[in-house]
């Protein structure tokens, strides 16, 4: 089957058997009305970003809707702005202040990279070792290629290009 997201109207789409049939958030009680970039899990799970709300999680066995925001330990003041399946049935977040990794009860940081002052996440890929790339910074920022992995970060990136002048947006191996 096929999924698709979009807004304004927040409603998940599923074409199968040659039908569409819909899923409007509003009525699953989860807050906000646009729905943005989205990943499926190993959990048989969906995962949403809500711009400015957070993530929401749809089973997709039938099960409940979850929204996952601050009190999950995601940040109050970062906006979401990637999201990617890590190993296993980690979820990784990029946000506005930095990555985020859901271990499947709450998010958690991992330390801050030292020296980098924009921390703002704009491309996440794991890798199948468990380490996980991501891009972040802006045309006006610091940007780079940075991996996480083994409790440390290291800088991937070494080009003048993607240390100076370009802002990734997204990556794919």
């Amino acid at each position: 089957s096929i999924w698709a997201v979009g807004s304004p109207a927040g409603t998940v789409l599923n074409f199968s058997n040659g039908r569409w049939r819909s899923y409007p958030i509003r009525k699953v009680g989860v807050a906000g009305r646009i729905v943005s970039k989205m990943v499926y899990v190993l959990d048989d799970a969906f995962w949403f970003l809500l711009p400015g709300r957070g993530v929401a999680r749809f089973d997709r066995r039938g099960g409940p809707w979850w929204t996952l925001d601050s009190h999950q330990g995601l940040p109050p003041a970062g906006g979401i702005s990637a999201i990617a399946q890590g190993t296993g049935e980690t979820v990784w977040t990029g946000t506005t202040v930095g990555l985020f990794r859901y271990d499947g009860h709450k998010f958690s940081a991992p330390p801050v990279v030292h020296g980098v002052t924009d921390r703002e996440i704009s491309a996440i890929l794991p890798r199948p070792n468990g380490s996980v790339w991501v891009a972040s910074g802006s045309p006006v920022g610091k940007p780079g290629i940075w991996e996480y992995g083994k409790g440390r970060w290291q800088q991937v990136s070494t080009t003048p290009i993607l240390d100076k002048q370009a802002a990734v947006q997204a990556m794919l191996q």
